[in-house]
């Protein structure tokens, strides 16, 4: 499996400013774009199956310090997501999108000089549209349309390094939480699915740019 991850920083000009970023009253700026994918291949009586995945996505976010090393924030997303299968002489693909809406709460705690901990609860609201298409050996092709929700709510643990004043380079490592979805496609019945789990599988790591505004 292979996992691009990329993260870039939407930020404005400003006057130069001191470090304690995480005081009350500042601001953190921070956007992220990520590229995924994921590709599985296998052999079965002498049938070769094949399948991938890909995914875009992008989400900026504000946060406002309440108070000392403890920051709430919002951010929007939006995604676009697509995987293509085949099974011997039969193949399958779905393509689709979907746009989120986030809150976050996030506690820093420091450790050496310019170097923090932080763990951050996210509660996300989302929905999409998906397109399903499956082909069979005789060219016969079947579609099938869905839209879906999804309410996710987790903990993830990370690390946050000052470069400079105004800049921080960021991680986050693994995460626990719950996640309900409900799928409605356009010729069947609703289904409703919920998960609780830790997942702490390298796709969960991921790295960020941020930008942080001294108000004071």
């Amino acid at each position: 499996m292979k996992k691009i991850l990329l993260m870039l920083l939407l930020v404005a000009g400003g006057k130069t400013i001191a470090y304690g970023q995480t005081e009350q009253g500042n601001v953190r700026i921070a956007g992220s774009f990520s590229i995924s994918g994921n590709e599985y291949n296998s052999i079965n009586n002498n049938s070769v199956n094949t399948s991938k995945n890909r995914s875009l996505s992008i989400s900026p976010s504000v946060g406002f310090f309440i108070r000392e090393n403890l920051e709430v924030g919002a951010g929007i997303g939006y995604g676009l997501f697509g995987q293509r299968s085949k099974y011997g002489t039969s193949s399958n693909k779905e393509r689709g999108h979907s746009y989120n809406f986030s809150t976050y709460l996030r506690k820093y705690i420091p450790i050496i000089d310019k170097l923090y901990f932080h763990g951050t609860g996210t509660v996300s609201l989302g929905f999409g549209e998906s397109l399903y298409e499956y082909r069979t050996d005789s060219s016969a092709t079947s579609k099938s349309e869905t839209k879906f929700n999804f309410l996710s709510i987790s903990l993830s643990p990370g690390i946050t390094y000052f470069v400079t004043d105004r800049f921080a380079l960021s991680t986050s490592f693994g995460s626990i939480g719950y996640g309900r979805s409900v799928n409605k496609p356009k010729e069947a019945s609703h289904t409703l699915s919920n998960s609780f789990g830790i997942d702490l599988g390298l796709e969960t790591i991921s790295f960020g740019l941020n930008y942080f505004i001294n108000r004071q």
